[in-house]
């Protein structure tokens, strides 16, 4: 999936995806191109039309009723667009320039130039379900309670799913990484003061074996250990977590960042899909692993069970990525939603060895830590699919699952787009 920008800014997106549809028996009779765009519009507009044309005289309505195929309210602000589907080779009779956008309000017409590249090659094997409210759990490895619980809550608990000698190794080895930290020749990154909103500012990536003594006295995270150490991939990539996850995700898992806690994080509720949407909407999870006891003392996860039913708030760039200039909108439209599906938050007091699956879109944070010398160590883990990326990017670990082949982040100032750039759990 690529994303294409319009020329003029108040034309914010259209995205072309490749889609199949699948009947009932599983055969894959049509290839079809998802046209999906938004815009920013004003909302005393009485009608509206819009088409996708060529430059031949070819055209397409996208949408011609009194309203757009797609809209949403934001504050301060409407969002219109419209979701089709067209027949691949439809679109790529006409080739790939001469493009525009014509949107039709009232009695007057914007043009929007577009630079349309349609010229990829569908998928051999598979299909998107770009279209689906939810991904869900599919195959054998889920029950029907927790099939329903996942559509429901948009999480799953899997009680004592490791053994405790498993996860005992794993904080082993973060303490060997900070005893000879000195003579470490891999370029691991840490988060540090990240706790309560009196030191939040004070946040900073360094590199774990630059990062000041105080460093490991509160709230910091380790940055995607699974890139350098085969033994936190044997972990986030267990055969079974990744039979779990493959059903979640309908297609196999690739790790895309993995951060190792040792307090609780007490990061302010968010979704995921502001630092890291996945490639096709819905197509991420993150898991989270209790490596020791939790208690409300030590600063639990929090989350909000039914908040990936909410409408993802669209962002003025057409993006779900957070920008701080709408963030105060944004916690505006979800504070609505929840107190709209009456969503409480409610906290995770898990025992060492469970693990909690959620959806890309399920809203969650840390915690307070009410006793600052109780440590909470997890292990989080946010994953992709490998059906949205070409083989050069991935990496395998094991037969089905796989981690991104890429660089360990740079270490830098923080700011909120620095420190903050990846989620917590």
């Amino acid at each position: 999936m690529k994303l294409f920008k319009a020329k003029n800014p108040t034309k914010r997106y259209l995205e072309p995806s490749h889609h199949r549809d699948s009947p009932s028996d599983g055969r894959i009779e049509t290839a079809e191109i998802h046209l999906r765009g938004w815009f920013a519009v004003d909302p005393d507009l009485a009608c509206r039309r819009i088409e996708l044309k060529h430059g031949n005289g070819w055209s397409l309505h996208l949408a011609a009723k009194k309203r757009p195929d797609v809209e949403r309210v934001y504050p301060g602000r409407t969002v219109a667009g419209f979701d089709t589907l067209v027949p691949s080779e439809t679109i790529r009779d006409q080739g790939d320039s001469a493009w525009e956008l014509v949107l039709q309000c009232d009695a007057a017409t914007y043009r929007y130039p577009l630079t349309l590249d349609i010229s990829d090659k569908l998928p051999e094997d598979g299909y998107y379900r770009s279209r689906d409210p939810l991904s869900g759990p599919c195959g054998d490895v889920f029950d029907a309670g927790q099939k329903a619980s996942w559509q429901r809550n948009g999480f799953l608990l899997l009680p004592g799913f490791f053994d405790a000698s498993r996860l005992d190794a794993v904080n082993a080895f973060v303490d060997e990484l900070w005893r000879t930290r000195d003579a470490l020749t891999e370029p691991v990154t840490i988060d540090a003061y990240i706790g309560a909103e009196t030191v939040r500012a004070m946040g900073r990536r360094y590199l774990l074996k630059e990062a000041p003594e105080g460093a490991r006295e509160g709230p910091y995270k380790i940055n995607d250990l699974f890139l350098s150490y085969p033994g936190v991939r044997d972990i986030i990539l267990d055969e079974g977590l990744a039979s779990h996850v493959r059903a979640l995700l309908d297609g196999d898992p690739v790790v895309c960042n993995s951060l190792y806690f040792e307090y609780g994080s007490e990061q302010p509720d968010h979704f995921d899909t502001f630092f890291m949407p996945p490639r096709v909407r819905n197509r991420m999870v993150a898991s989270w692993i209790a490596l020791e006891d939790v208690t409300p003392e030590n600063g639990p996860l929090q989350y909000y069970p039914g908040s990936h039913l909410i409408e993802p708030y669209l962002f003025a760039d057409g993006r779900y990525n957070r920008t701080p200039e709408e963030r105060a909108d944004c916690e505006r439209y979800i504070a609505g939603e929840l107190k709209r599906l009456q969503i409480e938050p409610t906290t995770l007091l898990a025992s060492k060895g469970d693990v909690f699956i959620w959806h890309a879109h399920l809203l969650h944070g840390g915690a307070p830590i009410r006793d600052p010398g109780r440590k909470r160590r997890s292990l989080v883990t946010h994953y992709y699919r490998t059906a949205e990326f070409a083989g050069e990017q991935i990496l395998q670990h094991a037969p089905g699952r796989y981690y991104q082949n890429r660089p360990h982040p740079a270490s830098e100032a923080a700011t909120e787009g620095s420190t903050f750039s990846q989620p917590a759990g």
